[in-house]
């Protein structure tokens, strides 16, 4: 962090928790980290929700001084999305921030959108987030597979699914799911649950 510190000239640096794998403490170390090794910087958080902890994770972030949080509507994102734009907004309790239009939004554009198709972004008919996602968060694993997991109809197949990560010749079962892209690919994870 020194050397970011003393060359760059970026004025933000983003937390960026990927693979939905950070606790609150985890934030409220980096977070706190960052502040205090690169001053005059502005800090950024970005959460994804595969533990259901994005917002618990901005609101650590916020807490500990990050002035940048990125949020969705109803939390949309890859795999299981990031952190609800609605619920920091009840949180800041800004009244420049106007939480009625988002509503609006969510109400007439997302949730039927939800209605239709509750896989939506590996998301269930409750919001929380198929188990795929909840193991790759658990493991620190790329979301690619859970996606193409889920994409396959086999959302809520947790155990095998958690099998098939833990194996080391990782074969999809037949038909294979159609993987994302070939960007989804690129990282290879080696965090072992």
């Amino acid at each position: 962090l020194g050397a970011i510190a003393a060359s760059c000239k970026a004025q933000v640096v983003y937390l960026q928790d990927t693979r939905g794998a950070l606790y609150n403490e985890q934030v409220e170390f980096l977070t706190s980290l960052f502040k205090e090794r690169l001053p005059g910087k502005t800090v950024g958080f970005c959460g994804a929700n595969n533990l259901q902890m994005a917002f618990s994770n901005s609101v650590t972030a916020i807490i500990e001084g990050a002035n940048l949080i990125d949020g969705s509507v109803m939390g949309l994102g890859r795999g299981c999305g990031g952190c609800p734009t609605e619920n920091l907004m009840c949180f800041l309790k800004n009244p420049k921030f106007k939480l009625r239009p988002v509503l609006v939004a969510l109400q007439h554009h997302v949730q039927p959108m939800h209605a239709a198709d509750d896989t939506l972004f590996g998301l269930g008919p409750t919001g929380c987030p198929a188990m795929p996602f909840l193991v790759a968060g658990t493991r620190n694993d790329d979301v690619s597979d859970a996606v193409a997991w889920c994409n396959a109809g086999m959302k809520h197949d947790g155990v095998r699914f958690l099998d098939f990560q833990r194996s080391k010749a990782k074969q999809f079962p037949t038909p294979k799911p159609k993987l994302i892209d070939e960007e989804n690919k690129r990282i290879a994870s080696t965090h072992v649950v």
